[in-house]
């Protein structure tokens, strides 16, 4: 087993329960730390996490392909880590089931041999280890991209993105009890809403359970429908306005700033509507929601192709009225009610 740092070669070939401490004691010699702080909350996170180092490694010897006469070998750099396994993924697991499918181990008696003397675990765990502490500590999703049919590659990264949802996961999960931690699939979920995949893919289980348990929150309807970090995480973290900026656009707002262009303006094409929601909608999404209010004779419009424009419709200025006449009302019956308190 060779492993290849910045200016250095070492080779590893004694027995590996000697090799497995020996050589986490060679990375550990580079290792650095990242300080997290907020308020009372004080830790460091390693650029290298231990255990998932030895996950890594333990998976790429247990499960390498014995019959290549390549190494497995490591290569640590200032801020990344590959670990190279000889030979595949083993029978049944690719890229897209990493996580999820129970794999016939390629060489079952040092998987079993490993399993019984505690290195490794028994049930296939190793790969959830390696993701949790990975996403925990906000240092991204363990890259195996790289791999092909004659090794595995597995690219780690010591960078930390976020400090603050590092702080929020540990937090979290030292407040609950062990039957109740969240799970590598829910620690995925979250960090990927975070990186702004409000339309993450996870199976309804993790989305019940999070949304049960406050730590995320739906927004929008059908097709429109988001998933955003809920006010929890934004409150612990002081990113208050964060919660705010990065909350998918509801329909009602956009209502209401179309309303405004065409009051100021009387008619608009596309475009204009387009530049509205710079930044914040697709062009495609805008399109949608005005053929919507087209059709539902909210906005009339004259004109076809890119010279099409729309304005509000007479139903549309109706309501308009309506809902300023209503406001009248209400004013001034908060007024009366407000002189007959201080009259009383």
């Amino acid at each position: 087993m060779g492993q290849i740092t910045f200016d250095d070669r070492q080779i590893f070939d004694e027995p590996y329960f000697i090799t497995i401490d020996a050589l986490w004691s060679s990375i550990n010699l580079r290792n650095g730390k990242v300080p997290v702080q907020q308020g009372p909350f004080i830790f460091d996170i390693s650029f290298f996490n231990q255990e998932v180092i030895r996950e890594a490694v333990n998976n790429a010897v247990a499960h390498r392909d014995y019959r290549k006469a390549s190494d497995v070998v490591i290569k640590q750099y200032a801020q990344a880590m590959n670990i190279i396994s000889p030979g595949g993924f083993p029978i049944g697991v690719n890229l897209s089931n990493l996580l999820t499918v129970s794999s016939t181990p390629r060489n079952r008696l040092l998987t079993d041999v490993l399993a019984k003397t505690g290195v490794v675990e028994r049930s296939g765990q190793g790969v959830d280890k390696i993701y949790y502490q990975c996403i925990a500590e906000a240092k991204g999703v363990p890259d195996y991209s790289h791999s092909d049919d004659y090794q595995v590659e597995l690219r780690l990264s010591a960078i930390v993105k976020d400090k603050a949802f590092a702080l929020f996961i540990k937090q979290l999960q030292r407040d609950r009890k062990d039957d109740n931690k969240l799970s590598v699939k829910e620690i995925l979920a979250l960090d990927a809403i975070r990186e702004g995949n409000y339309k993450y893919d996870f199976n309804k289980p993790v989305t019940e359970k999070l949304l049960a348990e406050g730590l995320i929150e739906k927004k929008g309807r059908t097709t429109n429908q988001r998933f955003v970090l809920s006010k929890v995480y934004y409150a612990f973290t002081n990113k208050e306005a964060d919660y705010t900026n990065n909350k998918p656009i509801e329909e009602d707002y956009m209502l209401m700033k179309i309303n405004q262009h065409l009051v100021s303006w009387g008619k608009a094409k596309m475009g204009k509507f387009v530049e509205l929601f710079n930044g914040q909608l697709s062009r495609d999404q805008v399109k949608v929601f005005i053929y919507k209010l087209a059709t539902q004779k909210y906005l009339a419009f004259e004109g076809n192709g890119s010279a099409r424009e729309y304005q509000l419709s007479k139903n549309a200025k109706d309501e308009e009225k309506l809902m300023k006449k209503a406001i009248k009302i209400g004013m001034a019956a908060l007024k009366n009610n407000a002189e007959l308190n201080a009259n009383s």
